[in-house]
């Protein structure tokens, strides 16, 4: 049971297909989540709301139901979910994997945001360059270790 709280309050994850409840719209989803964990926002849909407009998901889109909308779409709801909550970790398993190459920079934007202005530890297993090359410290398993590497000059701010 310890792991378990500690990982509902101190941890976030987000999958490379979003892993939202299909069926809800996106501040339902949001709102599920700060329920759950017990967030000292929960129950608060406008800051569900505030939050999805931050990262650019349009009002059009918040009253339909998250199996409607495009991938990144979801992946932003997702993100969006992560920081909603108080965790201070986002665990995001290769979040661009699906996504076409206009859609990962502008969801890599919204990363570095919660990275930076969020003050989130954001953690992301990747196989693209592109998306490790923008990290703040990159971290790669080559010939049976792991090479810490700080990039001298972040690109996640751009």
């Amino acid at each position: 049971m310890g792991l378990y709280n500690y990982r509902n309050e101190k941890i976030s994850l987000l999958f490379s297909d979003g892993n939202l409840i299909d069926y809800m719209t996106p501040v339902e989803n949001i709102m599920s989540a700060l329920s759950i964990t017990n967030s000292k926002h929960a129950g608060s849909k406008r800051y569900a709301m505030d939050l999805l407009s931050q990262v650019g998901v349009e009002n059009s889109f918040l009253k339909r139901v998250v199996a409607d909308l495009s991938l990144e779409q979801r992946q932003l709801i997702a993100l969006v979910r992560a920081l909603a909550v108080d965790a201070p970790i986002i665990l995001a398993d290769n979040p661009t994997e699906k996504l076409d190459t206009a859609a990962a920079q502008r969801l890599l934007t919204a990363f570095a945001a919660a990275a930076h202005e969020w003050k989130k530890t954001v953690i992301i297993s990747t196989d693209s360059e592109e998306l490790a090359s923008r990290a703040d410290v990159r971290i790669k398993f080559q010939d049976h270790h792991f090479v810490t590497e700080k990039l001298s000059s972040p690109q996640s701010t751009k």
